[in-house]
């Protein structure tokens, strides 16, 4: 049987379990994701989002309620070594669409098979009609028994329909801690929630509504912009005080192999990006920053 018959076959046999994440999406999901799209969580567009920054009264004394402590996928993190998020951008790979499509497909799996833990798929371009197959294609080459995590970002959709472990939350998204409940209700089981923060306020705003991680920057730079205050940023938010083990953070914006280890001596607990991935080879990347932690 060819690679493309192996697929089709693939494909057949998601597609009743996909059926049923999409009944399980529009009973238990969409009328929370109405409330996220019409009532509203950003800045500015009359919705929650000043609540939402509100600090809970009980922040210093305990994690939000649903939490206990931390997640089950917290607990099973190997906290001695260092996390890895690899974010995709097709468009930073040469060639045309269907070239960038497949040069992501590779780098994922590339990435999969290096053990990287989280890779989270962040084409923001795409419709829901292309971003779909897309994310299916993605999961497709995860193993049953992969280490790594696929989130999508800001789509519990598309999650959901795909299969994902979980979501990521750009900072001014709904609260993490709903983000949970809604997919929980819709089926998936103890789902990872990754948050982006900027700043210490939004780490312990996503700390005690019970996110798993948060990519933090911009450490270097961002869009080219050098970020000048971006290391003492991040050593403030990894030294903030918690209640029990604080959630990770991982550094993002500029960061390669050369200064990566400034990030780790200023306290992150990973590294997070695109460049750092997409341009250079994955295994060795993994070893090389996983040592960092040893030495």
């Amino acid at each position: 049987m060819t690679e493309a018959e192996l697929a089709r076959e693939k494909k057949k046999e998601l597609a009743p379990q996909q059926a049923g994440v999409r009944f399980a999406l529009a009973k238990a999901v969409l009328p929370g994701l109405a409330k996220h799209f019409f009532v509203g969580h950003s800045p500015g567009n009359g919705g929650d989002w000043e609540r939402q920054q509100e600090k809970p009264e009980d922040l210093d004394t305990r994690r939000h309620p649903w939490k206990e402590g931390f997640s089950r996928h917290q607990v099973a993190l190997n906290w001695e070594l260092m996390l890895l998020c690899y974010i995709t951008d097709r468009h930073q790979f040469s060639g045309n669409d269907p070239e960038q499509r497949r040069y992501l497909l590779e780098k994922v799996a590339e990435c999969v098979a290096a053990g990287v833990d989280y890779i989270q798929l962040r084409e923001k371009d795409l419709s829901t009609r292309e971003l779909e197959p897309l994310a299916t294609d993605v999961m497709q080459i995860f193993p049953r028994d992969a280490h790594t995590r696929l989130l999508i970002n800001s789509r519990l959709d598309i999650a959901l329909a795909c299969g994902a472990a979980g979501v990521h939350l750009p900072s001014s998204d709904l609260p993490p801690s709903e983000a949970r409940s809604l997919l929980t209700g819709a089926g998936i089981v103890d789902p990872v929630i990754g948050v982006s923060a900027h700043s210490l306020q939004e780490v312990v705003y996503s700390e005690s509504h019970g996110a798993d991680f948060a990519v933090f920057g911009a450490i270097f730079e961002k869009n080219s912009c050098v970020s000048a205050d971006g290391l003492e940023r991040l050593r403030q938010a990894c030294r903030r005080p918690a209640a029990g083990t604080p959630m990770p953070l991982l550094a993002l914006g500029g960061v390669t192999p050369e200064n990566a280890r400034q990030c780790i001596q200023a306290g992150a607990d990973g590294i997070a990006g695109i460049r750092i991935f997409q341009e250079n080879n994955v295994q060795k990347l993994v070893e090389m920053l996983k040592n960092l932690t040893a030495d």
